[in-house]
């Protein structure tokens, strides 16, 4: 197309150059012609505003003052010539006046990217369709389009590297919607969406070598937002997905959202990371899911396992193994196993039982295996002895009733964020002053979340060890939370962003109520020391300070080291915070009820904080109960 225009132009310029009749020599007297005065060939002089003036029939060469030349040949009134300026841009046309219009080619200077024009001009620059070349060293080879004033409305790209892009460039880059074929080698095939500086940027649609399609947002070329990406599942041997949808950060899906089967069906919907499963989800397969904590795009962390013929687990797998604390219900024989697991299987100790019989005890491999209780439906119950699920024989054993009473005490003071100074010796005072008063004490601190269900676990088998009639006290130090009137208790690993996650990464309190209920029907402590201050609250639109309020069932007292909805006072006493210091106390002194002795703890903390703490309980007891009886 240039060779043509270039030939056409020329010999019209030539065939006027060489058959008109006289030839001008024009000196303007500015670049914008106000005036020229012209000298013929034959003697002629006369000065004229445009170059009409001079006939209809000449050649003409001008010499501006800025060092501009330029050369051409009028016929029938039409004037064609070029313009040769300083800088080395040349252009050729038809003039109109002191400016070319309608088509001609523009050559640039050397120091352009563009190397020349084909096209439609007017005052001087390419207006209207045309073409630009660009110089070898440009990563275009030409462009083709619209342009006003110079500058593309819209055009067509084509780079050297085999890309075509359709979209508009402002200062040397793409910018607005766009439409574009990739370099063919590219992994990237065709884009169409919003640029940004030659930059996807915004909402598109890119579709890759392999056929897959992403759809959704963009930001400096990386995939960030909302998006969609459909894989074409014929381009791989063993594909895994069909679709992957959510929020996409730093070109990975990072975030809520959803993966889908080849056969179409969701394959997980929770968070993710770098496009593997990681945090809370839900993991979905023919015939169950798992609901619950995923690391390294498995299931691994503590959640449920549903199955669609009723079969459940609760507690802690790795990698979709059931691998710590947890509960297995397997509903077509009616078994239900409780304990930790190992690799799929029950090992130490563990609870079985089917609705007709109960097994307290030791298990290895899934089996029952050494000494272990029996428990029949109308409560009769004897000591056996089983070898690897065989049973070998009733045992002549009497229960050691020594201890008819068991304590956990629980301190918390590592927490990754914001930890506590007297939680774990609070705790110590409080298993001391306990063991001393009867109390099988099972003593734990900085507990993570597995350790603290762990610990659990074992309270509530030593309290079915002794029977209904034991008398059970629960002591927790640390930090926890109230949200919705829900109190929960936090582990040192608790990572804890929207309320949401509280149900799998803490503590409900009334887990520790479901578990005294359904063993003990004698005397039933609880103790909070878990008002302080916290970081966990960050998440709550209008955090509630300290705990909720909780009434106390039948049999249960329930005490804590303030009143609901304040905030305990950091400081110590003895050695211990200013609450478990004064229980301590009340604790050791002989002939107290439980309820003289919280009343006893109240006095103290009141005194020591100048009222600014008042430690509070809530109490079903229907009889009394002594830590330590009085001598006489």
């Amino acid at each position: 197309m240039l060779n043509r225009l270039l030939f056409a132009v020329s010999v019209l310029i030539a065939n006027n150059l060489f058959s008109s009749d006289i030839h001008w020599e024009c000196v303007p007297n500015d670049d914008f012609i106000e005036y020229a005065d012209c000298t013929s060939d034959n003697g002629k002089q006369v000065r004229v505003q445009t170059p009409d003036q001079l006939g209809d029939n000449f050649t003409l060469t001008a010499k501006f003052p800025s060092g501009s030349l330029f050369e051409g040949s009028s016929k029938n009134g039409k004037l064609f010539g070029k313009r040769t300026d300083p800088d080395g841009q040349i252009i050729q046309g038809i003039l109109e006046g002191i400016y070319f219009e309608g088509e001609g080619t523009i050559i640039f200077p050397a120091d352009n990217a563009e190397e020349r024009y084909e096209g439609y001009i007017s005052v001087d620059q390419p207006n209207g369709k045309g073409i630009i070349f660009y110089r070898e060293s440009s990563e275009w080879e030409y462009a083709e389009g619209i342009f006003k004033n110079g500058e593309h409305i819209s055009a067509t790209y084509y780079q050297r590297d085999g890309s075509v892009v359709k979209g508009k460039i402002v200062d040397g880059q793409y910018q607005g919607y766009i439409e574009a074929e990739f370099n063919p080698e590219d992994q990237q095939v065709s884009y169409k969406g919003f640029s940004v500086n030659s930059k996807k940027h915004g909402f598109g649609r890119l579709t890759y070598k392999s056929g897959d399609i992403y759809e959704g947002y963009f930001i400096d070329d990386l995939r960030s937002g909302y998006g969609e990406y459909t894989f074409n599942i014929e381009y791989y041997d063993n594909p895994v997905f069909s679709k992957a949808k959510g929020m996409f950060v730093n070109d990975a899906l990072n975030g809520l959202g959803e993966l889908y089967g080849t056969d179409g069906s969701l394959f997980y919907s929770g968070e993710l990371v770098n496009g593997l499963r990681q945090g809370l989800g839900t993991t979905f397969w023919e015939g169950g899911m798992w609901i619950g904590e995923h690391a390294d795009d498995t299931a691994t962390g503590n959640g449920r396992m549903l199955f669609e013929n009723g079969e459940y687990y609760e507690g802690f797998v790795v990698q979709g193994e059931y691998q710590g604390p947890g509960k297995a219900y397997f509903p077509l024989v009616n078994e239900t196993y409780i304990g930790n697991f190992d690799k799929g299987l029950l090992q130490g100790e563990g609870e079985f039982y089917n609705g007709i019989w109960r097994y307290n005890g030791n298990f290895k491999n899934g089996l029952f295996n050494g000494t272990g209780k029996i428990t029949l439906a109308d409560g009769e119950s004897y000591f056996a002895e089983y070898k690897e699920g065989i049973y070998q024989g009733e045992l002549d054993i009497i229960p050691n009733k020594s201890f008819a009473r068991v304590a956990l005490v629980i301190g918390n003071n590592n927490y990754e964020s914001s930890p506590l100074d007297n939680a774990v010796s609070d705790s110590i005072g409080v298993k001391v002053a306990l063991e001393s008063k009867g109390f099988e004490v099972i003593h734990e601190t900085d507990l993570s979340q597995a350790n603290f269900l762990g610990a659990l676990e074992k309270f509530e088998r030593a309290l079915k060890k002794y029977g209904p009639s034991t008398e059970a006290l629960f002591y927790y130090a640390g930090h926890a939370v109230q949200v919705d009137g829900i109190n929960y208790l936090n582990p040192v690993d608790a990572k804890i962003e929207t309320k949401y996650d509280l149900e799998v990464r803490s503590i409900s309190v009334s887990r520790i109520f479901s578990i005294l209920e359904k063993t003990v029907s004698g005397v039933k402590i609880v103790i909070l020391d878990a008002c302080r201050n916290n970081p966990f609250n960050s998440f709550v639109r209008s955090p509630q300070l300290g705990l909720a309020q909780m009434n106390a069932p039948s049999g249960m007292i329930i005490s804590y080291s303030t009143a609901p909805g304040s905030v305990a006072l950091d400081g110590t006493i003895d050695g211990y915070g200013f609450f478990t210091g004064s229980l301590v106390n009340s604790i050791n002194t002989p002939g107290l009820t439980i309820e003289e002795v919280f009343k006893k703890t109240r006095q103290s903390v009141v005194s020591l904080t100048n009222r600014q703490q008042i430690p509070w309980e809530s109490s079903s007891l229907l009889g009394d109960f002594y830590f330590l009886e009085s001598k006489n």
